[in-house]
């Protein structure tokens, strides 16, 4: 389940319209749902569904920033939610956080294998998952600003002539000068 840490979130106000994320929890626990949505909302839009097929449908419907799902669940697990996300192109880039009580290093290895951007274990505490959703999102903006700060740098290099392309190009500069001149 998970460790509630009532000290270190405290719920006092509800996000900015147009400043938060948007985050969809999936989870089938639906206590455990409802307690996660609780402690998040007061810093994201919290989106939830009970099971993967609901999650793809949310997520198609919503511009959705993070996931949060867990990985047993009913008609589309968090693993199959996960390569459905990662193989869409639209959805591709979209960071999932995969929650589990396998503690199995090969369950962490297949979730990671699959696209997951983190794993964590049940049980949790909030103030971590809180800090792992907001490095994730740090991190890929940075990743998104050096890109774009890279894009604009980069001009294209003129890679030097060989040379036969010099001479092949003062051929032609020379034709191109005396194609007038008459011939005698």
């Amino acid at each position: 389940a998970i460790i509630p840490d009532i000290n270190a979130v405290q719920i006092t106000a509800v996000p900015d319209d147009n400043q938060a994320l948007k985050i969809l929890i999936v989870e089938d626990n639906l206590e455990l749902l409802m307690l996660m949505q609780q402690l998040l909302k007061a810093y994201y839009h919290v989106y939830l569904a009970r099971d993967g097929e609901e999650a793809f449908e949310i997520v198609h419907k919503n511009n959705i920033d993070l996931i949060i799902s867990d990985v047993m669940m009913p008609k589309m697990n968090g693993l199959e939610l996960t390569l459905k996300i990662k193989e869409d192109e639209k959805l591709k880039h979209l960071p999932i956080i995969l929650l589990t009580a396998k503690t199995q290093e090969e369950d962490e290895q297949l979730a990671l294998e699959a696209g997951a951007d983190d794993y964590i274990i049940k049980p949790f505490r909030i103030k971590d998952l809180k800090l792992r959703i907001d490095n994730i999102i740090e991190n890929r903006k940075r990743m998104q600003i050096r890109s774009i700060s890279q894009a604009e740098n980069e001009k294209p290099v003129e890679k030097p002539l060989s040379p036969n392309e010099q001479f092949v190009n003062r051929a032609l500069e020379f034709v191109h000068e005396h194609l007038e001149d008459e011939i005698s």
